[in-house]
């Protein structure tokens, strides 16, 4: 779980399958590519506690969306809001290779994410809703 910890960036033009999944998750076409543009940054420290995180969440080419910074306890769910201000449940857990993001939104749509550490220190980021799976790399910041 240690190699998670530090401040990651998504790699731009890494992305697979991110039009499919959209679509499957009813993003609107107005929406999808200033999705796709975003330049994000999330933080991931240790919290205060043995299975309690901090993560810290920020879009940096785009002055208007203000950086979100979270606290959880793996395998507790908590609700929260996304950084454009969507409603979810949420439960994080760590499978012993990767964590695994469960969301469940306002509609009842669920989505999955999966963020795993490589051998060579990049981390493998796979989203799914509604059976449609896109994925693309983040790396150190």
């Amino acid at each position: 779980m240690e190699a998670i910890f530090g401040t990651w960036k998504n790699k731009k033009g890494s992305e697979e399958n991110m039009d499919a999944f959209m679509e499957a998750c009813k993003i609107p076409e107005s929406a999808r590519r200033v999705f796709l543009d975003r330049q994000y940054v999330v933080t991931y420290v240790k919290g205060d506690g043995d299975n309690k995180m901090k993560a810290t969440v920020k879009v940096t080419n785009d002055p208007k969306l203000q950086e979100k910074s979270y606290e959880y306890e793996l395998g507790k769910e908590f609700e929260c809001d996304d950084i454009d201000g969507q409603h979810f449940k949420c439960t994080i857990t760590w499978d012993g290779s990767k964590f695994v993001e469960y969301f469940v939104d306002s509609k009842g749509t669920k989505m999955e994410i999966q963020r795993e550490i490589t051998p060579d220190g990049v981390m493998k980021f796979a989203m799914t809703c509604l059976g449609v799976t896109a994925s693309y790399t983040w790396e150190k910041a």
